[in-house]
């Protein structure tokens, strides 16, 4: 048999790495998005904003509450995302896999299942 090909010590991706298309989005956002100034319009959302709209000849100015969406993202990417679990269950909170086995009829079955 060759050399290429099985286990090789150190083959493979990095632990966390990321692949290449990924490292190619990163860097194009890197160049055109301007990361301070989008993480203080993010905290104005978490505040709320003043809006002034023009409708015809009024202007009005309101205040918008804050942004609970906004408030979770910005915790999120600061603290990390906590853990989630989730609960499978079946219809209406049964079982998600019947019990193959429903009655054991005799003592000898009894004994088969037990390991006797």
């Amino acid at each position: 048999m060759g050399k290429n090909g099985g286990v090789r010590k150190g083959a493979g991706r990095k632990k966390g790495g990321k692949n290449q298309r990924t490292l190619e989005v990163i860097t194009l956002l890197d160049q055109c998005v301007d990361f301070k100034e989008l993480i203080y319009k993010l905290v104005e959302l978490v505040e709320g904003i003043d809006v002034e709209e023009s409708i015809g000849k009024e202007k009005i100015i309101y205040t918008k509450p804050p942004d609970s969406y906004a408030a979770k993202l910005l915790l999120e990417y600061r603290f990390g995302k906590p853990k989630q679990s989730n609960e499978i269950t079946g219809k209406d909170g049964k079982d998600l896999f019947p019990k193959l086995i429903s009655k054991v009829n005799s003592e000898e079955e009894k004994k088969l299942l037990d390991g006797e």
